[in-house]
């Protein structure tokens, strides 16, 4: 038995809202820096993506504005609203698959959708010579009298053949039922996206960043700033400076296979790149001019509290790991 489609306000408004706040999903998923970076692998998937969320959410503020029409008169607007109804419908199925192709993420139409095509390419998209249907050319043609807000008809002829056909369309029912559908589908890319990221964390949640830097990690931090004040030297400043310099990149690998390296990284990286130069050629007697012993000390307290930054930031990300709540969602 098919599920009988209601058509009153109340529960086409209610469709309607699931699919704004669906798209609002997917938009917050995208945007999660790792599910970004992936689709943009190809900048041409990120542009299809924003344009196909775009229209949904277009599509569905020019169905709202059908809904809100308390009339339509045949003689007067008529053919405008049913016209951009259908092209809507069209276009917005467009959209789904293309924001679906974008994603990774199968789609195949269903037969309800398809026939909502067809009812679109009879009536405003090619009427005036079909194409065949039992082997025959058709020709077709909306019946102005029936067209209200509710449904319409249109008339279909066949060549070397006087009878005609008439087709009734509920337009309230396909709405409904198209984004009903439309809904499901985006159901289906938050699943996948969503279940793409936590099979991510998972991969590597029990390896933690923040265990790069254990005590013997902060000792050598510590005989950074030992060593530029130069208060109970042990002669090993070069030695400390290239282990932090070791640890740092291997984090820095680790966030690489992540995919973590995110933009607000990057100057901070570059400064505490070049003050651990700085002090390695220091200590190592290799700079032109050696620095200041104020100088020298200054860098390291530097790259302590930029370290610190960094242990936060691995704290932060090994957080993100252990959760099965993605940010935003």
């Amino acid at each position: 038995m098919k599920e009988k489609i209601t058509t009153d306000k109340k529960s086409l408004n209610k469709v309607l809202k699931r699919t704004n706040e669906l798209t609002d999903r997917v938009r917050d998923l995208i945007n999660h820096h790792r599910i970004q970076n992936h689709i943009m692998k190809s900048l041409g998937s990120w542009h299809q993506v924003c344009s196909s969320l775009n229209v949904i959410g277009d599509t569905v503020l020019g169905i709202e504005a059908y809904l809100k029409k308390r009339k339509i008169d045949p003689w007067v607007d008529g053919y405008l609203l049913l016209y951009g109804l259908l092209q809507l419908l069209f276009v917005q199925q467009d959209s789904i698959e293309h924001l679906s192709f974008s994603c990774d993420v199968h789609y195949s139409i269903d037969p309800a959708l398809e026939k909502i095509r067809e009812i679109r390419n009879d009536a405003i998209g090619h009427p005036t010579n079909r194409g065949r249907k039992q082997g025959k050319r058709t020709f077709i043609q909306v019946s102005r009298p029936t067209i209200n807000k509710e449904s319409f008809e249109y008339l279909r002829w066949y060549e070397d053949d006087r009878e005609m056909e008439n087709e009734h369309v509920s337009t309230l029912k396909i709405i409904k039922l198209q984004v009903k559908l439309i809904n499901i589908q985006l159901e289906s890319i938050i699943e996948h996206l969503t279940n793409q990221e936590l099979e991510h964390r998972m991969k590597y949640r029990k390896t933690r960043l923040i265990d790069l830097f254990d005590d013997s990690f902060d000792y050598w931090i510590t005989g950074l700033t030992r060593e530029a004040s130069g208060v109970n030297c042990r002669g090993d400043g070069v030695y400390c400076v290239e282990k932090v310099i070791s640890a740092l990149s291997k984090y820095r690998e680790a966030l690489l296979e992540r995919e973590e390296i995110r933009v607000e990284s990057y100057e901070k990286n570059e400064h505490l790149d070049f003050a651990l130069d700085m002090l390695k050629g220091h200590f190592s007697r290799t700079s032109p001019e050696q620095l200041d012993a104020r100088l020298a000390y200054i860098l390291a307290k530097f790259i302590s509290w930029q370290i610190d930054f960094v242990k936060e930031s691995a704290e932060q990300v090994d957080e993100e790991y252990a959760s099965n709540k993605i940010e935003g969602i």
